[in-house]
């Protein structure tokens, strides 16, 4: 009894700080949140990551890509990062090293295709599966590089990869050329045979 008697005349003083702080301090948090600067720093942010990405893959594989396919891939990256730091699609972190694994591989390996897969063209598309897509790599590359000639079936049967995949596609346009399955391979029922898998 002589312990809780300080304890509670101490009790309206903490309350009293608590409340007060509180109303005092969320209206200053709201404004700073709201403030245009700090849309403009994310603007920035935002280019200044473009900019890097553009710049490493330069470097990593010389200035030999088609503007269009260049930004396409850069905005591609520019999404799995944001992406990636909520939903964790990558263990790999380095924007450099990115570049090479994401990017530049799937580059390389699309130019390694026999000139007969090269060859396809929109009358006679070439179908590609692409199992448990993951993060779309390396098949959303191919899809920007190699455009209408491939048709690129993802299947991916973890939600928020799908996910991620839908909102890729979507973003890049490439919706007459992908398509996302959420579900296992196992359940997918082609209508036509694929070509590569």
């Amino acid at each position: 009894r002589p312990l809780g008697f300080p304890v509670l005349r101490q009790l309206p003083s903490l309350f009293f700080w608590f409340t007060s702080s509180v109303i005092v301090l969320a209206p200053r948090k709201i404004l700073q949140a709201l403030q245009p600067k700090a849309t403009h720093q994310t603007s920035v942010s935002r280019s200044d990551e473009t900019k890097e990405i553009g710049d490493s893959l330069d470097r990593q594989l010389g200035q030999v890509l088609a503007p269009v396919h260049r930004q396409a891939l850069i905005e591609f990256l520019r999404v799995l990062r944001a992406w990636n730091h909520v939903h964790n699609l990558t263990a790999i972190h380095n924007l450099d090293e990115q570049v090479r694994r994401h990017l530049v591989e799937s580059v390389l390996t699309f130019r390694q295709f026999p000139p007969d897969l090269q060859r396809a063209s929109s009358d006679r598309p070439l179908r590609v599966m692409d199992v448990g897509s993951g993060a779309g790599v390396p098949a959303i590359a191919w899809a920007i590089l190699a455009g209408p000639s491939f048709h690129i079936t993802l299947v991916e049967k973890v939600g928020k990869k799908a996910a991620f995949l839908r909102r890729v596609v979507h973003q890049l346009e490439l919706g007459s050329m992908v398509a996302v399955i959420e579900d296992d391979v196992r359940q997918v029922k082609p209508l036509e045979p694929y070509q590569m898998v």
